[in-house]
């Protein structure tokens, strides 16, 4: 996992948090949440350059930090197989 945080005190002004899985001898950023033009999302990556974006919009930064963080640590696997199973279709 790769985080990338800036903060002001407790407030977090943004963030990037991203799963990176090595398949195959190569890296691939498969998961990514971030406050890329300020609103916090999901980015779900694809081995075929598809970017699917989920707004967390219902979040704000410091509980979407806290979420990124928890979700993937919960469901890496997941996204993994779901992604490499991608990769071979």
């Amino acid at each position: 996992m790769e985080i990338r945080l800036l903060r002001d005190g407790r407030e977090v002004i943004s963030f990037a948090v991203q799963y990176l899985a090595e398949i195959q001898g190569r890296w691939h950023a498969i998961v990514r949440f971030d406050t890329a033009h300020t609103k916090p999302h999901m980015d779900t990556l694809w081995p075929d350059g598809r970017k699917e974006t989920l707004d967390l919009h219902d979040l704000d930064k410091n509980r979407a930090f806290t979420y990124a963080i928890s979700d993937i640590k919960s469901h890496w696997e997941f996204y993994r197989v779901r992604y490499q199973r991608a990769m071979s279709q």
